[in-house]
């Protein structure tokens, strides 16, 4: 892969060439099949993929979406989804383990452990897959891709659901998704798939916080906010849960850096966000009558009133 990826460094920027090959979208001028096996990055993955079956293959083209990892569970959550093609309705996880057993006898995958359904990929399966996924599934790809954002989103809530009781696993599952957490969430985005982007950052910032990689983890928080914030300050309309993450962990950062002047004021406008949120009503009514909207907001504002007391004391 170096030989014809190096080629490309000349006239495009690293990130650039590494966002183009994550989308399929790079254009590598050096690689020609002519040249074998050997030299040529397409003709070593199509060798064995030409031999499978044509239904089988243009299952497998759906790998195009994945970055490093794979599992059939997720596969399976996909089919699950809206307007997916006829083909795809009902592949379940056996199914989807079955298509990435064969996909890993001819290379293209490296199960994580015998008889498991997950699997390392080869890192230029979204480049390889790029015109087959549109050559299959022109017509559906808005679909498709909706369906992996979502998946993503999915597994996101799911690790923020499970990190208190089962912090371990749930790190090394998201330690093997990064990759796709990052892809998924730009997807979300750029498709105005609010609720999908912010279950997937929530995924996304268990992992980096609990590694301590702060720096990173700020830099991404300052990109997102200027896509859910507006010129006032305030969050975006339709984007607001959004907003709430990035606040909440950017008064979190400023904590640890004991900027307690910013923190402060992070988590007033969180506050005054919340008490808007919840309205008023639900100070007249038991905890078991309230809506999910009341109960949600109201748990966010008791965590915000907490952060304060801490910086306050």
């Amino acid at each position: 892969m170096i030989q014809v990826v190096m080629p490309e460094l000349k006239r495009i920027a690293p990130d650039a060439l590494l966002s183009m090959l994550q989308a399929g979208e790079a254009m590598l001028s050096e690689d020609d099949t002519m040249q074998g096996r050997e030299r040529s990055l397409s003709a070593s993955l199509s060798y064995g993929f030409d031999l499978l079956d044509l239904d089988l293959q243009r299952r497998l083209s759906l790998l195009g979406f994945f970055q490093s990892y794979v599992d059939a569970y997720t596969l399976a959550i996909m089919c699950r989804q809206e307007g997916m093609p006829p083909e795809l309705n009902g592949h379940d996880r056996a199914t989807w383990q079955a298509d990435l057993d064969v996909a890993a006898s001819i290379g293209m995958l490296t199960n994580v452990a015998t008889g498991s359904y997950a699997y390392t990929t080869h890192p230029a399966l979204p480049w390889f897959f790029h015109a087959s996924l549109q050559a299959h599934y022109g017509d559906a790809i808005t679909a498709l891709t909706a369906a992996y954002a979502d998946a993503y989103g999915a597994l996101g809530q799911f690790s923020n659901e499970q990190f208190g009781a089962n912090p371990q696993p749930t790190i090394t599952a998201l330690g093997y998704e990064e990759d796709n957490l990052r892809h998924a969430f730009r997807l979300a985005c750029q498709m105005e798939r609010w609720e999908a982007a912010q279950k997937t950052l929530d995924g996304l910032g268990i992992l980096l916080e609990t590694l301590g990689r702060w720096t990173e983890w700020e830099r991404i928080l300052g990109k997102v906010a200027t896509v859910v914030t507006d010129t006032e300050g305030e969050p975006i309309l339709g984007r607001e849960k959004l907003w709430r993450v990035v606040a909440k962990a950017q008064g979190n950062l400023a904590e640890l850096r004991k900027d307690f002047a910013t923190a402060e004021a992070i988590y007033l406008q969180l506050m005054e966000h919340y008490e808007q949120s919840a309205g008023t009503s639900w100070m007249m009514k038991i905890a078991g009558v309230l809506t999910d909207a009341e109960r949600e907001s109201v748990g966010h504002l008791a965590g915000v009133l907490d952060k304060l007391g801490f910086i306050a004391s």
